[in-house]
């Protein structure tokens, strides 16, 4: 163990064996069937208003100052209507009874199962490493994951371990069956007839309740803060809020306005802040990223753990707020992939050829096509295609694997914006301001329109770009090599 790191941290495992790891927890569920778990990873034993037991695993916050917190909520609601009250639920969270499992809005909070082992014996865990350790999968992808290569995820529902599954935000997942049943999540319709204005009105309401509710049980929210749009909102929600914070951003190759823009707005509203400068951990914290994640995790992330920058001093009582998620009202994905869904019948070959990635890339090609072939099966009216994708795809598959590999680290990291009031407000915006990021813009504005004058993202950095684009070339001949010359691991 390295001190400040711990491995399967935050994790938990379901099955019919109890786990044996120091620091672990264990509950029966029934019928032989027990969840363990970590003992930093939150867990409240609730009923619900028909007398269900349930589990409620991780941290929600209700972002709705109008509805009761979700352990309230869950005694005064119905199994059948317990979907429904997870609505403006805020973070990653899942909700686990007996016979089923629900999770977070965007999966961040991942489940992955062993489809093999129905008839009665689930094996359901958030971490891949320990099912491979407990027999489970015991084939993976070849392919190894590189930042900023194509898709630099393996496609949910599938995972690196082939035969295990990744549970996606419209699905339910029956214990007993090990089948999936659709969940209708993304409605944003229900906010059409709000005007834009209340539309932003409500976002701020909902992002300034949840760091309120945060702030409560620390001394201080920390702000990731970069030149960038994303953790500009969440900062200025921090100054509407009130709530004690600072700000910081991690030193890494970026263009100067990536610390010269936080560090202005900073200054300008009296917040503390300063740069994590980056400190080696050696090959033991590398060893641990590698095994805690099973390689399920891009390399940039896993540079920045082991590096020291995720990590904050013991005595200091302190939550991360990162500022993820907002890309789902931006048209992420228009751009790429422009062919509408009914006229053109997108396949996976389809999304590769956009990708420009080799199609000898199995996990890509297999996760892709059960993807499509289930949002063919449970079709969502009210969203485009492109942003499904990007719940389902980037934010379940390449998110929720980042946010898994920062539970390594004691102190709490958190994603306020995943929540499906929220994105169902955001999708809910014309698809030209979506794209131009009004609304948080807007929601900036309404805090601070002085905070606008300061430019988002900046001037143009030509030393950096030569810089990066060198690298890319790198990247690139990397790549390569590791495609052609290296062998597969199996």
């Amino acid at each position: 163990m390295i001190e400040g790191l711990r491995l399967h941290r935050r994790q938990f495992f379901l099955s019919s064996e109890q786990i044996g790891l120091a620091g672990w927890r264990s509950l029966p569920l029934g019928d032989g069937v027990v969840f363990s778990h970590c003992e930093d990873l939150s867990v409240a034993d609730l009923r619900d208003g028909d007398g269900t037991r349930w589990l409620l695993v991780g941290d929600p916050i209700e972002a709705d100052p109008s509805q009761p917190v979700p352990p309230d909520r869950i005694g005064k609601t119905a199994t059948n209507q317990l979907a429904a009250a997870t609505y403006s639920w805020s973070g990653r969270w899942a909700l686990i009874s007996r016979d089923q499992i629900l999770g977070d809005a965007g999966g961040l909070l991942p489940i992955f199962y062993d489809a093999e082992t129905a008839g009665g014996r689930p094996r359901v865990s958030s971490s891949l490493a320990l099912l491979s350790e407990h027999g489970a999968g015991q084939r993976v992808f070849a392919r190894r994951l590189r930042w900023s290569r194509g898709m630099d995820w393996y496609a949910p529902p599938i995972s690196r371990l082939k035969g295990i599954f990744k549970l996606l935000p419209s699905q339910r997942l029956n214990l007993r069956t090990l089948k999936c049943a659709f969940v209708d999540r993304f409605r944003p319709d229900i906010g059409a007839a709000l005007s834009d204005a209340a539309k932003v009105d409500r976002l701020l309401e909902f992002y300034i309740h949840y760091l309120k509710i945060l702030s409560q049980a620390t001394d201080f929210v920390t702000i990731f803060l970069t030149g960038g749009l994303d953790s500009r909102t969440t900062f200025a929600a921090a100054i509407a809020a009130g709530v004690p914070t600072r700000c910081c951003t991690h030193r890494r190759f970026a263009p100067r306005f990536d610390f010269d823009i936080p560090r202005t707005l900073s200054n300008r509203h009296g917040i503390p802040y300063n740069i994590v400068e980056r400190q080696s951990r050696g090959d033991g914290a590398a060893r641990l990223f590698d095994e805690h994640c099973f390689l399920n995790c891009v390399d940039f992330e896993r540079d920045a753990l082991v590096h020291g920058q995720m990590e904050f001093r013991a005595e200091e009582s302190t939550v991360a707020v990162k500022s993820g998620c907002w890309e789902v009202g931006r048209c992420f994905y228009h751009d790429l992939f422009p062919f509408p869904w009914d006229a053109h019948n997108p396949t996976a070959e389809d999304i590769i050829s956009a990708w420009r990635m080799a199609r000898s890339d199995t996990d890509i090609v297999e996760g892709l096509g059960t993807w499509l072939d289930w949002r063919r099966d449970h079709p969502a009216t009210h969203v485009d295609w492109q942003d499904l994708y990007y719940i389902e795809q980037r934010m379940c598959g390449w998110l929720s694997a980042v946010e898994q590999s920062i539970d390594l680290v004691a102190t709490p990291v958190v994603q306020p914006a995943n929540c499906q009031a929220i994105f169902d407000l955001l999708l809910s915006f014309d698809r030209n301001d979506r794209k131009n990021g009004t609304a948080q813009k807007l929601m900036i504005q309404r805090v601070d329109p002085a905070m606008m004058d300061v430019p988002i993202n900046g001037p143009r950095d030509r030393v950096y770009e030569l810089k990066y684009h060198g690298l890319r070339i790198i990247k690139a001949g990397r790549e390569l090599k590791h495609r052609y010359l290296s062998a597969p691991r199996l």
